[in-house]
């Protein structure tokens, strides 16, 4: 039978007389369209139709109609689905999907999506390993490691999540006041594992059963305890060891959505919003509002007695540091907005600042000079004492500077 399909809904009459040859008009909302079938039409379902909502598939999709009792055939809306393999990207959305939905309990929307897509969340002997650990099941847990071993290539990483496993049931045990099987598992299980095992954490683990109530196991091991979500916390760890591929690292989607954010924000030209990334919108891309950005002078500082070269504002915004071109250095309290006042006057190099750089946690601060200038200047931002001056060569020229992020070294360039 062909049909030619003028509109998104089609009604057609057909008298259901058997025929060799039959003209059939259908009704459409966008008017009259033809229909003519060479063969014996009985009102019953068309042979390329299947399943009990008569789906058809056309081009690659599949589109469903009900057949109703006056004989008419009505299509209330194309529901097209295009019969087409998911691409790896449109899988791990789905995955992404998935965990999230787990992670925040929406257990019956997961199987949902699950049964849709016909995707699974992680590998099923990974999502065997995972109830285990869940419901504390240690033995059938240690079972499905050594099921899941050959998925993970490295003795030493199963070796690993053994030991986490048998820690976690050792705690356990003691949590229930059950010391005769802590100990067993202490002497039988952890004690004799191939794996390099400390011996101060044997001796730790030791320590813990001669505490005598659960606050004193909890506090001693920092440990959170089951209603603490103590497996929760396990399963994260083990999840350090299995491939992405096996098990997806925890809390995968906001992490990549963090990420995205943030890359917006270090993109906006306006930025001036000092909030929580968790705060910003995920419906629309970040930009901050040209016509609010800090455009109107509310303050001039007046205490330099020459060109003021460089400035630079601390990371809690609440100080900043002025460089002037005869070597004097201000740092300037802004905890009162309506009121800055200055708080240290340093003395940096005497051909002048060229940069500043405060330290990560805003306790230090880094002076350069301008060409020439072999040292560079440390000072503390509490006190406005100097600390120390680096030098590398007298020959040489640093007049730029930066911190590492852990504030406990730094960078210094120069035209030589």
């Amino acid at each position: 039978m062909d049909q030619i399909v003028g509109g998104p809904s089609i009604a057609s009459v057909n008298s259901g007389t058997p025929s060799s040859s039959s003209q059939t008009l259908s009704l459409c909302p966008h008017g009259l369209t033809g229909m003519q079938s060479d063969s014996t039409y009985s009102g019953s379902k068309s042979s390329n139709c299947t399943g009990e909502s008569n789906g058809c598939v056309i081009n690659g999709y599949e589109e469903t109609h009900e057949t109703l009792q006056n004989g008419f055939e009505e299509f209330p809306e194309r529901r097209k689905k295009r019969i087409r393999k998911m691409t790896t990207m449109e899988k791990d959305i789905i995955s992404l999907m998935g965990q999230h939905l787990r992670e925040r309990g929406y257990s019956k929307t997961l199987d949902c999506l699950i049964e849709e897509s016909g995707c699974t969340l992680e590998h099923p002997k990974a999502a065997c390993f995972r109830s285990h650990v869940a419901l504390g099941q240690w033995k059938e847990a240690i079972e499905a490691l050594d099921d899941l071993s050959p998925l993970l290539g490295d003795p030493y990483c199963t070796e690993k999540m053994r030991l986490l496993l048998l820690e976690e049931k050792y705690l356990e045990h003691l949590e229930n006041g059950e010391r005769l099987l802590a100990l067993q598992c202490l002497r039988n299980d952890l004690a004799s594992l191939p794996v390099h095992h400390p011996e101060k954490r044997i001796q730790d683990l030791s320590q813990y059963i001669m505490c005598q109530s659960r606050e004193e196991l909890y506090r001693l091991s920092n440990w959170p305890g089951v209603e603490g979500g103590a497996r929760q916390r396990l399963m994260d760890q083990l999840q350090a060891f299995l491939p992405a591929s096996i098990m997806l690292p925890p809390k995968r989607l906001e992490l990549l959505l963090r990420q995205s954010v943030q890359l917006q924000v270090d993109k906006c030209p306006f930025h001036y919003m000092e909030k929580d990334i968790s705060c910003y919108s995920l419906l629309t891309d970040h930009i901050c509002s040209r016509s609010q950005f800090p455009s109107e002078t509310v303050h001039t500082l007046k205490e330099h007695n020459d060109e003021v070269w460089f400035v630079q504002f601390s990371h809690n915004g609440n100080w900043l540091a002025s460089g002037c071109k005869d070597g004097s250095i201000i740092i300037w309290n802004l905890q009162q907005p309506d009121s800055p006042r200055k708080e240290h006057v340093l003395k940096g190099q005497s051909s002048g600042v060229t940069s500043l750089a405060w330290s990560p946690d805003d306790t230090l601060l880094l002076s350069c000079g301008a060409e020439d200038c072999p040292e560079v200047f440390v000072f503390s931002t509490r006190t406005g004492e100097e600390k120390c001056r680096v030098s590398n060569a007298h020959d040489d020229s640093l007049t730029c500077s930066s911190w590492h992020h852990s504030g406990r070294k730094f960078y210094v360039g120069g035209l030589r």
